[in-house]
């Protein structure tokens, strides 16, 4: 009924991850659909396990992958039952001919963001101080030397006339931007198709008339933040 943060397909059956609504409600956040049905169901938990909210940020299922044969999810949630880490985990396996999950990982953090396979080790990567891995016998972590700003998510600044544009297309900030600002138009592909142009006014125009017919963006780079507005050529 809400939002899918992933999916993944388990040998035809097709696994949901989203958002887990009630803690203690057994199913919430994870939903399987068979080749041979036409619905989603709920998990049997035949086990008795259950997969209930997390303790901090948003409780929701992020995140699968795969590690010798067997399928894990991530997230932000806790995992009750009768197997390993029945306290609180915020990565389970996820076990097929019961449909049930076991915690994995115990984490001291809001949450993991992505769980794979490398090297012959289940790795996950997140936002955690610590982790006690119940399943693996190696556990280590490492401090990023260099991380990404952390931005709240930011309105467009650029507003682009007229869409769709035959020849000038006109760009202008909602306010001055700053010293070192630049434009980039790339096409669908993700090619750079124009010289990079820097913006020092708050309404500047762009030649767009030698650019075939198609789709483009128009990436606007400002203190370190990128944002993108699309617009068509005739």
């Amino acid at each position: 009924p809400d939002r899918v943060n992933a999916l993944h397909d388990r040998n035809g059956t097709l696994l949901a991850g989203g958002l887990i609504f009630d803690g203690m409600n057994t199913g919430f956040g994870l939903a399987l659909i068979a080749p041979s049905d036409t619905a989603w169901s709920l998990p049997a938990f035949s086990n008795g396990s259950l997969l209930g909210t997390g303790s901090m940020g948003v409780s929701a299922v992020t995140g699968f992958g795969e590690h010798n044969g067997e399928v894990y999810l991530c997230g932000n949630f806790n995992v009750f039952g009768p197997w390993w880490n029945s306290d609180g985990s915020q990565a389970a396996l996820w076990i097929d001919a019961t449909e049930d999950v076991a915690g994995i990982a115990w984490i001291n953090g809001p949450g993991v963001a992505a769980v794979t396979s490398y090297n012959g080790q289940v790795v996950i990567g997140g936002e955690f101080q610590s982790a006690n891995m119940t399943l693996c016998s190696n556990v280590a972590s490492s401090d990023l030397i260099q991380g990404m700003l952390d931005r709240d998510a930011e309105p467009l600044r650029v507003k682009l006339s007229p869409v769709p544009v035959a020849d000038v297309l006109t760009v202008r900030f909602t306010e001055r931007p700053e010293e070192g600002t630049r434009l980039t138009v790339v096409d669908a592909s993700g090619r750079t198709v124009m010289d990079p142009v820097a913006a020092r006014d708050v309404q500047l125009t762009l030649d767009v008339g030698t650019l075939p017919a198609g789709s483009y963006w128009l990436q606007t780079t400002e203190a370190g933040r990128v944002q993108a507005s699309g617009f068509v050529k005739h």
